[in-house]
């Protein structure tokens, strides 16, 4: 809670036109404090199960294990309550989304909850123009990669996960507009 309460204050003298939350506890308690601390007129404030955590199904809530245990399906491991890390994009855990169902709703957050606003901007020719996305680190990293892939030339190589828990990252949008198209530029 005192970290939220400082990040809202540190927040605070950049005025948000809108702040996205997620619906899980840590991340949309972070984001009322960053909305409390706002000045009049304040932001809207919308929560969407776009930019929630990655869902781990059966395994939410359960301890980790860094590798599955020789001779076992991964069926046997969940079977037994064995929960090991996953590292294919498409795997998952039953009732479980995968990074790449992740990576799609990252995608939908992206053209959803921030590009109308950055075409706005673009429209109304406003230049710092500030909106929140309060999430978590995996969803984060996949937001990340998102809207970079929306950059003219093509996303930068990187890597954004390991993304540290009460981390903030900031992204510029600038909008590039000629007479033949307009291409939106990220960094």
């Amino acid at each position: 809670m005192n970290q939220a309460l400082a990040c809202g204050k540190s927040l605070s003298a950049t005025h948000f036109t809108a702040i996205y939350a997620s619906p899980l506890k840590r991340a949309y308690s972070t984001s009322r404090a960053v909305y409390d601390a706002q000045p009049e007129p304040k932001p809207t404030f919308t929560v969407s199960p776009l930019i929630r955590e990655q869902h781990f199904g059966v395994a939410e809530g359960h301890s980790w294990q860094y590798h599955q245990e020789k001779g076992l399906s991964l069926e046997e491991h969940f079977a037994k309550g064995i929960y090991p890390v996953l590292y294919g994009d498409d795997e998952k855990f039953p009732e479980a989304e995968s990074s790449n169902d992740v990576a799609a709703r990252a995608k939908q957050a992206i053209e959803e909850l921030v590009i109308p606003h950055v075409w706005l901007a673009a429209r109304e020719g406003k230049k710092g123009v500030h909106i929140a996305l309060v999430s978590h680190g995996l969803c984060i990293s996949h937001l990340i990669s998102q809207l970079l892939e929306k950059n003219d030339g093509g996303a930068p190589k990187g890597d954004y996960r390991g993304l540290m828990n009460t981390a903030w990252s900031r992204m510029t949008v600038d909008v590039a507009v000629s007479t033949a198209h307009s291409s939106l530029q990220a960094f």
